[in-house]
Formats: C-alpha cells, structure tokens, sequence
C-alpha cells in the first residue's frame, strides 16, 4: 500500500515537476476530460473503500472491472479517432521494403527484450538495496515505501516522461504518468487484495490525503494555459520536497 500510495505522489509530484521543469509540457483536451477524472476518481474510491482500513476481495474485483472497462473505452476511443490501422494494413507489397520492415520489427523486439531485463535487474538492485540499507538504519517500513520504493518504481515513469517531452510527445508525457497511477491503484492494489486482504494502517491514510491533494492541485496547473511549464514543475516539485520533509521530521 505504501508503494503504490508513494508511488502515485512521485509520479505527480516529483517526476512530471521534473519533466516540465526539464522540458515544457503541451497538455490537450483529454488529459483534462478524461485521464485526469479517472485518476482522481480510482484515488477517491480507493480512500472511501479503505476507510474500514481493510482493502478486500470484492473491491480487488470492482477495482479490476473499472480498469478493464476504462482500457476498452481508451481502444475504442483510439480507433474511432484514427485510421492509421487501415493505412498501415494497406502497405506496399513491395520484396525491399518487407525486408527492411522485418528487419526493424526484430530490432525493436530485441531493444525491447533489452530494456526489460535492464529494467528488472536495475530495479531489482536499486530498490532491494535501498530497502536493506534503510532497514538496517531503523527506518520504518511505511517511510520506505512512501519514500524508497516509491522513487525506484517511478525511475522509468521519469526516464520515459523526459524522452516523450523531448521528442514533443507530450501526449505520451502526460499519458505515462497519468496511466501508471490509475494503473498503481486499480490493477496493483485490485489483484494483490484478490489475492489477499490489504491491511491499511492509519499512517498510510494521512498520505492518502497527500495523494489526493497533489492530484486535485494539478487539475489548475493544467488548464493554465493548458502547459506545464517551468513555474507549475516548480509549484509540484516544492510540493513533494515538503511532504517528504514532513516524512522524515515525523520519523
């Protein structure tokens, strides 16, 4: 729970403050309309359901059906809106060019098939580190995943928000950190309390209130000029940099 609530607060707050101060970001209409309701309305649920401070099967299964109905409308969505499908499924039959598709087809699935184990190994040692280190400094296990666990599992989100927003993909930008948290809390927290019950302890809910809070700010800070610019990355980042003070004064 501390992972998943430390995580959303990173992403939010430290790494799309990082990102915009790094690179500006363009915010369109459906970052506004829909990702951003969506993201706020799975962290609202989640704190009306965990009020009782137990996380249980049938809300892990309420959890799950959102995310699925929420993927299916974004395909949908996608493909009501564009007709690249179709253009791309009409291609040339042409001998050279099949070749070189193929062989761009394999060179992305091997630098995929890279990155993953880089990502594996990479988090496997920095966040199973940092938990040891931190361990056997006394520090609490709430403060690690709000705090270490959070800012390793949010390493790629800040990676890939800095390429998108140099490329001016700033849809992708906005999208990856937006989707990770409505990920974080339908999917993580929905199947790991399928599996089992999620004890919620009272601490986790005052950062809880972090989460929804961040959230809830960013909503003016993006339709401001519809741009995430230096001044709002500075407004999150000063944010997050309070809140983990908070943390470790209250350690």
């Amino acid at each position: 729970m501390g992972n998943v609530i430390g995580s959303n607060i990173c992403n939010l707050a430290l790494v799309l403050g990082l990102t915009a101060v790094y690179s500006p970001i363009n915010i369109n209409s459906s970052s506004i309309r829909i990702d951003w309701p969506m993201a706020m309305g799975s962290s609202f649920l989640l704190y009306i359901l965990v009020l009782e401070n137990y996380l249980e099967r049938k809300e892990g299964v309420l959890f799950v059906f959102i995310l699925l109905g929420y993927i299916f409308y974004l395909i949908k969505k996608s493909r009501d809106a564009s007709k690249q499908e179709e253009a791309f499924a009409q291609t040339e039959e042409n001998t050279d060019g099949s070749k070189s598709n193929n062989w761009h087809l394999l060179k992305d699935s091997l630098f995929i098939c890279i990155g993953c184990l880089g990502l594996y190994f990479g988090s496997e040692w920095f966040v199973g580190s940092a938990k040891d280190i931190f361990l056997k400094m006394g520090v609490a296990e709430r403060v690690i995943g709000i705090m270490v666990l959070a800012i390793g599992t949010s390493l790629p989100e800040l990676v890939t928000a800095i390429v998108a927003a140099l490329k001016k993909n700033t849809d992708l930008a906005i999208g990856n950190l937006m989707g990770s948290n409505i990920f974080n809390v339908l999917s993580i927290l929905g199947i790991t309390s399928i599996i089992k019950d999620i004890h919620v302890s009272s601490a986790i809910m005052g950062d809880m209130f972090w989460m929804l809070g961040i959230t809830l700010v960013l909503l003016p800070l993006m339709v401001f000029k519809r741009r995430l610019g230096r001044l709002q990355g500075g407004i999150l980042l000063s944010i997050y940099f309070y809140y983990t003070y908070s943390i470790l004064i209250a350690v």
